[in-house]
């Protein structure tokens, strides 16, 4: 899908978290989390605008004031439940755009990518003719060998050959949740990223990794140091 003008980024974040709390600015290798993803994106160059979306005037005044160049926009209550679903949130934001603005939207919880996968991934999309774009990560599992669980925590067998050879078994992958990318008015005709219009965008597992808990913030802070990511990126802020 051609672009008659540069992209905006959004980034949206909320104060509520079921698991950690206020883990969007929590610190990540002492450096709020979202403050990742908005150095990333100014580094690009990519966007006309950043806009970054949050129910809490606290945590768009901790990114105002770090980075006054990007674009705050405050949201209801109502749009940052924990059963407020993208869809609701990105059609509230993207009102007063014209139809065809083209947005790439952001998710915080994904800190690892790197300027070269948002220029690349708005390349891929600009070229490609699709409606919509995703990021995606190969899948290291392969699905025929996933369990369910009976409630006697009894096993519900896979439905696989006894002759079964992962070398054998089809390529999958899966979102990594790091770039979304499509137009106000094919996203609102849609209601979904998902159709047989879109495009994906493989990622390698390193960059790929989606905080969601404790855990995660240890695994991705190690990822950090001893890969040395980022650290060609003029906007970090240590």
């Amino acid at each position: 899908m051609k672009a008659k003008s540069k992209p905006i980024a959004v980034i949206l974040i909320r104060s509520g978290s079921r698991g950690l709390v206020d883990k969007n600015i929590k610190p990540l290798a002492g450096k709020p989390l979202v403050f990742y993803t908005i150095e990333v994106a100014l580094a690009s160059k990519l966007f006309s605008d950043i806009w970054v979306s949050s129910d809490s005037l606290a945590y768009l005044e901790l990114c105002r004031q770090a980075y006054p160049e990007i674009r705050c926009v405050h949201r209801p209550k109502e749009l940052a439940l924990s059963t407020t679903s993208s869809l609701e949130t990105l059609r509230d934001f993207l009102q007063p755009f014209e139809e065809d603005q083209v947005f790439v939207n952001l998710q915080v919880t994904s800190p690892l990518r790197e300027v070269e996968h948002l220029i690349e991934s708005y390349q891929l999309y600009c070229q490609s003719g699709a409606d919509h774009l995703i990021s995606c990560v190969k899948a290291d599992k392969s699905r025929s060998l996933f369990l369910q669980l009976e409630e006697s925590t009894f096993i519900r067998p896979p439905q696989v050959s006894k002759h079964y050879a992962r070398q054998k078994e089809p390529v999958y992958y899966y979102p990594n949740g790091s770039i979304w990318i499509s137009r106000k008015d094919l996203y609102l005709r849609d209601e979904t990223f998902y159709t047989d219009k879109t495009v994906a965008y493989e990622m390698p597992k390193l960059y790929s990794y989606d905080i969601d808990d404790a855990l995660d913030f240890e695994v991705v802070e190690i990822l950090l140091h001893h890969h040395h990511l980022g650290e060609s990126n003029p906007r970090r802020k240590s």
